[in-house]
C-alpha cells in the first residue's frame, strides 16, 4: 500500500482521496447555487465560467431550462422517469373531463312530484230577478271570463237577453268543444262586495267558473298553502251613527256643574300683564277659545278689574296638534 502511495502523482492521490472522502452532492442544491450564483466585483470572467461549470457538473445541468430537477424522480401518475405529474401527458389526470351540462338549462328543468286535483271553489250570488242566488264555480286565474253552465242559465236567469259570444279557447289556442250560447251581464254580490259583471252560457261538459274579470272585481285572494280563497272587505261603518252618544256634546263633561271663585271683602283686585300668544300659536289657541266660548265654558267681557295669565299647551293627538287653552288663578289675589 505504501509503495502504491508512493510511487502515485500528486493528481491521482488528490482523486483517490477525493473518491474516498468527498461528501454527496445534492444535485437540487447545486442548481439553486448555480442559479443564484452572480459575478463578484472582483473576480475575473475566466474564474466565473470556470465556477459556473464546476456548479453545472454537480447538478448535471445540460442547458435546458430546469430539466435537471425531474430527471430522477418518478411520475406518480403514470410512473415514468423524468417529469413531474403536472406535466404529465400520459397519466389519468392529463384525459379530457367529461363534458358538464350547463348549470343554467339544469335550472330551468322542473320536476312536478303529485299535481293537486282539488279546484278552488268559490260561492258567490248572482241577482236573479229580485233575489241573488248562490253558485258555486272554480276560480281559475288562467280564465279570462266567468261563466255559468247552461242548465244553470235556463233555470234561472232565462229571462235575461244573450248577446253574442266570443269563440271561446283552450290554453294552448284550440278551440273549446262546443259553442256558447251566448253572455249575459247582471249583478254579481260577494260579502259587502256587489259588482256587475258578465257571464257566458258555457258549452255542454263545462263547469262554471271564476274568471280573472271577477276575480278582480271582487278582489278575491287565492292561499296556495291552505287552498281558501280570501275576499277583501271595504266596508266603511258610519261610527257617528253606529255610537252616538260618542261624539255628543255632553261626553267628558259634568252637567250642571257651575265653577266660582270666592273671594273676600277686603280683597285686592290684582292685574298681571299679558303673555303674548307665540306667532305659530295663535290661529289654534284663537280657535280653541272660540270653541270654549261656544261650549259655555266661558264667556268674553269688556273689561275687567282682575287680570290673570293665560296658559296655552300643543297636545299631540294622533298626527293633529290641538291646543289646549286654561288660566292660572293662583296669582289673582295672593293674600287670598
Amino acid at each position: 500500500m505504501v509503495d502504491r502511495i508512493s510511487t502515485a502523482s500528486h493528481d491521482e492521490f488528490r482523486s483517490a482521496v477525493k473518491n474516498v472522502f468527498q461528501v454527496p452532492v445534492n444535485p437540487f442544491r447545486a442548481y439553486y447555487d448555480l442559479e443564484q450564483r452572480r459575478q463578484g466585483s472582483t473576480e475575473s470572467t475566466q474564474g466565473y465560467l470556470t465556477a459556473l461549470r464546476s456548479l453545472m457538473a454537480d447538478c448535471d445541468f445540460d442547458g435546458r431550462e430546469k430539466y435537471h430537477l425531474a430527471v430522477r424522480l418518478t411520475c406518480s401518475l403514470c410512473g415514468k422517469l423524468g417529469h413531474f405529474k403536472r406535466v404529465c401527458r400520459s397519466g389519468p389526470a392529463a384525459k379530457p373531463a367529461p363534458k358538464q351540462r350547463d348549470k343554467r338549462t339544469r335550472a330551468l328543468q322542473t320536476k312536478v312530484n303529485a299535481v293537486s286535483s282539488r279546484p278552488f271553489l268559490h260561492t258567490v250570488h248572482l241577482l236573479s230577478g229580485k233575489h241573488f242566488i248562490p253558485i258555486t264555480a272554480e276560480v281559475d286565474t288562467g280564465a279570462q271570463i266567468s261563466g255559468v253552465t247552461e242548465a244553470t242559465y235556463r233555470r234561472h236567469f232565462a229571462h235575461l237577453p244573450l248577446l253574442p259570444a266570443a269563440t271561446l279557447r283552450n290554453f294552448d289556442n284550440t278551440v273549446l268543444s262546443g259553442r256558447s250560447l251566448g253572455r249575459f251581464l247582471t249583478q254579481v254580490k260577494n260579502k259587502n262586495r256587489r259588482v256587475c259583471a258578465e257571464f257566458y252560457v258555457l258549452p255542454p261538459r263545462c263547469s262554471a267558473v271564476i274568471g280573472q274579470n271577477l276575480i278582480s272585481a271582487l278582489s278575491l285572494q287565492l292561499d296556495g298553502s291552505t287552498m281558501e280563497i280570501r275576499a277583501v272587505t271595504h266596508d266603511s261603518v258610519d261610527i257617528a251613527q253606529e255610537y252616538p252618544r260618542l261624539l255628543s256634546n255632553e261626553l267628558g263633561t259634568f252637567p250642571d256643574y257651575q265653577h266660582e271663585i270666592l273671594l273676600t271683602d277686603d280683597a285686592v283686585p290684582s292685574a298681571k300683564k299679558l303673555r303674548p300668544v307665540p306667532l305659530a300659536r295663535r290661529q289654534k289657541v284663537s280657535e280653541e277659545i272660540q270653541n270654549m266660548d261656544d261650549l259655555g265654558i266661558w264667556e268674553a267681557t269688556d273689561k275687567s278689574s282682575w287680570v290673570h295669565h293665560m296658559v296655552t299647551v300643543p297636545i299631540p293627538i294622533g298626527l293633529i296638534t290641538s291646543q289646549q287653552v286654561c288660566r292660572q288663578t293662583t296669582a289673582i289675589s295672593p293674600q287670598h
